[in-house]
């Protein structure tokens, strides 16, 4: 969101406390892997929380056996909220790939959900819940 003067303004924040609103658009959003204590912009800290969770997914992924022999590829369109204490919940597979790639990026987004916190956003001094969203890739290339 802008203002008057084009400049970034956090969105505004519900009335209640313990609201469950969820934001999908955040002057910034969360970071992960200690992307937030690097030096640069935001652009750069985002640039880095995807390409540290793409590499995530790439050293937990195994690829189903099935799949291979079926010569499966695709990509999986994933989302899941960053709650205001920074662990993920909600997670959403938006796309099926079939072979047991399905089975699979539910399988590496436990992991995630289990072994990573992200640095929760704020606004006006309070934490917000994020949807964030990113992708899995299936490729026998790699």
């Amino acid at each position: 969101m802008t203002n008057g003067f084009g400049q970034i303004t956090p969105p505004p924040l519900p009335l209640k406390q313990g609201s469950p609103e969820v934001f999908r658009v955040v002057p910034s959003m969360p970071k992960a892997f200690g992307c937030d204590r690097i030096a640069g912009t935001e652009a750069e800290q985002n640039a880095c929380t995807k390409e540290r969770l793409q590499g995530f997914f790439e050293d937990k992924l195994e690829y189903p056996q099935l799949a291979i022999k079926q010569g499966i590829e695709g990509r999986i369109p994933v989302s899941f909220i960053v709650e205001k204490d920074g662990y993920i919940s909600r997670i959403k597979l938006k796309t099926y790939l079939g072979g047991g790639c399905y089975q699979e990026a539910k399988r590496v987004l436990e992991l995630l959900r289990k072994g990573c916190q992200f640095t929760p956003q704020r606004a006006h001094g309070r934490p917000l819940r994020i949807e964030f969203q990113t992708e899995i890739v299936f490729s026998l290339k790699q």
